[in-house]
C-alpha cells in the first residue's frame, strides 16, 4: 500500500497459518467432491488475510486430502514445488522424531522488490522503448467466436481441462525442436499461436507467456510472486510455411524474454490502450510451459499416470502422497495453455472462461491442437494454413455426416402443389416468422391464393414472366407463391440493385408484371410493365 507516494510491504510477524479440519468420512464420492470445491472457491480477502489457508478433509482413517489455497499475490508455480519439497521435508523429520528444521533464508522477498526497483531505475527506460516499439500502433484483440455472448464486463469464472501429449509423439516433437535450433516451449506455443490464427483468422497474435524466472540463484529458495507476463506477437501473415514462422518467433521470443524485467502493470499503464472492461488488457489468451526438477517424487505429484500406468505414491517417511484433483476454476483470461513435461510426455490444462466458452468446444479445440502437432512433426514445411485442424471423425462429420440430406423428392407435384398438400395437413402451423411476427400455413395458402387469383383475373398468361421488387418479408414469400399459382414464372429483382442493373433485368427478362409495394415503385427505372401492389394487410381484408 503506498505511504507519501511510495510503496510499502508489512510484514505480520508471528503469522499463524489458517488451518481447517473436514471430516467427509461419511459422505459420498460425489459430495465430498462438492464439499472440496466449495472450500477451493472461497474467496480470500487481502484486506485482513490471511493470504494461505490448509484444509485437511479426511475420507477415511487412512486416507485424507490436504487442500492448500494461497492468492496468486503470494505464490507463483516455482514456489509451489518448493512448498512441496519442505512439506516432505518437515513431515519426514517429524515422522522420525526429529525437530523440524529448514534451511535458513539469506534473502527475503523484499530484497528481491528492492533489487527489481534498482533495476528499473537503471535501466527502465531502455526496456521501455524496446516494449514502446513492439508493441506500437493498435494491438490486435484476440477475436475468436465464442459459444456465449461476451459480457460488457469480463468475469472470471473459468474451468479446466486436464490435458496430456502421448510420448511418442512428445519425443517427436522434442527431436523436431533439437533440428529447428529451437526450445520445445517455442514450438508448443508456435503450434499455439497458429491454433488461435486458425480460428480467429487474425494474423497479428498477441499471446501472455508468465516468466517465473528469478534475477538470481539466491532468490531460488523464495516463496513469493516472482511471474511477469511476458507478451510474444506472431506475425502469420502471408501463410509462411510452419518451419519459417517457428524460427521468426524463436528471434523474437529470444528479444522478448532478454526484455522481461518491464513490470507488466508498469507496461500496460504507459501503453496507455484504450481499456475494454469485457478483455484483459494487451493479450487475452497465455501460454505457460512450466519446468518441473527432474525429481520423479514431484513429477508423481504433478502429471497423472500415463494409459496402462499405475499411480506411484511418493514417500514422505511412511506417508504415501499422490495427487488429488480440484480443477482450478477461474478464467483469468479468454484462454490458458499450461504446459509441463514428465515421464517422457507433455502434461497439462487448458484453462477457459466459462462466460464465453463450453467445455466440449474446448476439447475440440484440443483435439485441433494434437492435430497440428502430428502434422507439424510429420513435415514442419507445411505452411500454416494447410495444417489440417480436423481429426478424421470431424471430418468426416462436417463433410459427410451433416451433409448427408439427400431425400426422396416429390415428382408428381410442383413447388406451389406440394405447398397446398402441406398447408392442408397442418393449416395452424407456423409457416414464417419475420421480426416479431409470424404466419400460418392457413394464412399464407389464402393470401397467395387471393393475390394469384387477381393476376388471372388481370390476364396473366402461363409462363408468362413476372418480376418480383419487394423486400424481405411476408410480402414477398406469399408474392412468389401467388406467381406460381397463377402458372407465371418469377424474376426476383433485389432491391439493393442499381438502377440500371434493374433495367438490364426487366428488359432482358421480357417481364410484362412487376410486384412491389408503392414505396418501393421510385427506386425502379422506367419500365413497361404491368404493376400490381402486394399487400398483406390488404389482402387480408379482402372478400373471398
Amino acid at each position: 500500500f503506498p505511504v507519501d507516494g511510495e510503496p510499502v510491504q508489512a510484514v505480520q510477524s508471528g503469522a499463524v497459518a489458517a488451518f481447517e479440519q473436514l471430516d467427509l468420512r461419511q459422505l459420498s464420492k460425489a459430495e465430498r467432491q462438492l464439499r472440496l470445491d466449495a472450500a477451493y472457491r472461497r474467496p480470500i480477502d487481502l484486506a485482513v488475510g490471511p493470504v494461505a489457508r490448509f484444509t485437511l478433509a479426511s475420507f477415511a482413517d487412512d486416507d485424507h486430502v490436504l487442500l492448500p489455497v494461497v492468492h496468486h499475490i503470494a505464490i507463483d508455480g516455482q514456489s509451489i514445488l518448493i512448498v512441496l519439497r519442505e512439506l516432505g521435508a518437515l513431515y519426514r523429520q517429524y515422522a522420525g522424531g526429529e525437530p523440524a528444521r529448514l534451511p535458513l533464508l539469506a534473502y527475503g522477498y523484499d530484497d528481491f522488490v528492492q533489487q527489481q526497483k534498482q533495476n528499473l531505475d537503471a535501466d527502465g527506460e531502455r526496456l521501455w522503448r524496446y516494449w514502446q516499439d513492439r508493441l506500437s500502433g493498435e494491438l490486435p484483440v484476440l477475436d475468436i467466436p465464442t459459444d456465449l455472448p461476451r459480457p460488457a464486463a469480463r468475469g472470471d469464472r473459468g474451468q479446466t481441462l486436464a490435458v496430456t501429449v502421448d510420448p511418442i509423439l512428445t519425443e517427436r516433437l522434442k527431436t523436431l525442436a533439437a533440428g529447428q535450433g529451437v526450445t520445445l516451449f517455442t514450438l508448443m506455443l508456435a503450434a499455439y499461436q497458429v491454433l488461435l490464427h486458425r480460428h480467429s483468422g487474425q494474423d497479428d497474435i498477441l499471446v501472455g507467456c508468465p516468466d517465473g524466472s528469478r534475477p538470481g540463484a539466491e532468490y531460488n529458495p523464495l516463496v513469493g510472486y516472482f511471474v511477469n507476463p511476458v507478451v510474444l506477437r506472431g506475425d502469420l501473415s502471408g501463410n509462411p510455411p510452419f518451419a519459417d514462422f517457428l524460427k521468426q518467433l524463436a528471434r523474437d521470443a529470444l528479444e522478448a524474454f532478454a526484455h522481461r524485467e518491464l513490470p507488466f502493470a508498469q507496461l500496460v499503464e504507459r501503453l496507455g490502450q484504450a481499456r475494454d472492461p469485457s478483455r484483459t488488457p494487451v493479450f487475452q489468451a497465455a501460454f505457460n510451459f512450466l519446468q518441473l526438477p527432474k525429481q520423479r517424487e514431484l513429477e508423481d505429484l504433478f502429471a497423472p499416470p500415463l494409459p496402462g500406468q499405475a499411480a506411484t505414491p511418493g514417500d514422505w517417511g511412511g506417508l504415501k502422497v499422490l495427487p488429488f484433483e480440484v480443477a482450478q476454476q477461474e478464467g483469468q483470461f479468454d484462454l490458458v495453455l499450461d504446459l509441463f513435461e514428465a515421464r517422457g510426455a507433455l502434461f497439462g490444462t487448458f484453462k477457459f472462461n466459462t462466460d464465453l466458452y463450453l467445455p466440449d468446444t474446448i476439447e475440440r479445440w484440443w483435439g485441433h491442437y494434437l492435430n497440428l502437432l502430428q502434422a507439424i512433426a510429420e513435415n514442419p514445411q507445411q505452411r500454416i494454413g494447410h495444417l489440417p485442424l480436423l481429426g478424421h471423425d470431424e471430418r468426416k462429420l462436417l463433410l459427410e455426416t451433416w451433409n448427408a440430406t439427400d431425400t426422396d423428392y416429390p415428382r408428381d407435384a410442383s413447388i406451389h402443389q406440394l405447398f397446398r398438400r402441406q398447408a392442408a395437413r397442418r393449416p395452424d402451423a407456423v409457416a414464417l416468422n419475420f421480426g416479431q411476427e409470424a404466419m400460418t400455413y392457413a394464412e399464407l395458402d389464402t393470401l397467395s391464393d387471393r393475390l394469384a387469383q387477381r393476376l388471372l383475373d388481370a390476364g396473366l398468361a402461363a409462363e408468362t414472366p413476372v418480376a418480383v421488387f419487394l423486400e424481405r418479408g411476408f410480402e414477398l414469400v406469399v408474392a412468389l407463391l401467388a406467381v406460381l399459382k397463377a402458372g407465371g414464372a418469377f424474376v426476383p429483382l433485389p432491391t439493393n440493385y442499381p438502377a440500371p442493373r434493374l433495367r438490364y433485368l426487366l428488359q432482358d427478362s421480357g417481364s410484362a408484371w412487376l410486384l412491389s409495394r408503392d414505396e418501393l415503385l421510385e427506386r425502379l427505372p422506367q419500365h413497361d410493365a404491368k404493376v400490381m401492389a402486394v399487400d398483406c394487410a390488404e389482402l387480408r381484408a379482402a372478400p373471398t
